[in-house]
């Protein structure tokens, strides 16, 4: 089953209208979700809790709203608990240029919050500490 990919700009737009509440796996799709092993009927709490993770770094410079589109998912780790992530990707070639992941369930490094990127090839966390320290990595004051 495919989806609409939005633009950031788009995305946040559907966001704001509430457009993403619904459960239907079909909008849960269209808000991004390309992988979960969560209840479905998680997928709009989930949508709306990294939705607003996603309004506090879009304004970044490093977040090109109008090239870059959204992919969210649920990871279910070898080790921890189930947890979330989102990425900035080209929406033309779908590359993922940005993953973050606000809470890791991972045992190890569980809580913490990470930066993952294109800049590296992916090779190591561009940050690996709090949400306050990936809202300064993008630059966000707030």
């Amino acid at each position: 089953m495919s989806f609409k990919k939005f633009t950031v700009s788009e995305w946040i737009e559907k966001y704001k209208s509430g457009y993403f509440n619904n459960p239907s796996i079909r909008i849960q799709l269209d808000a991004g979700w390309s992988d979960w092993f969560c209840k479905d009927s998680s997928l709009p709490r989930k949508t709306t809790e990294l939705g607003h993770r996603i309004l506090q770094i879009a304004e970044s410079p490093k977040i090109n709203k109008e090239t870059m589109c959204i992919f969210l998912r649920n990871n279910s780790p070898v080790s921890g608990s189930l947890y979330d992530e989102f990425c900035f990707a080209d929406i033309k070639t779908e590359n993922i240029i940005y993953c973050i992941v606000p809470y890791s369930g991972i045992s190890y490094k569980k809580g913490v919050s990470e930066v993952w990127g294109k800049e590296n090839e992916f090779n190591e966390p561009l940050v690996s500490e709090t949400w306050k320290d990936v809202k300064k990595f993008f630059e966000i004051k707030h």
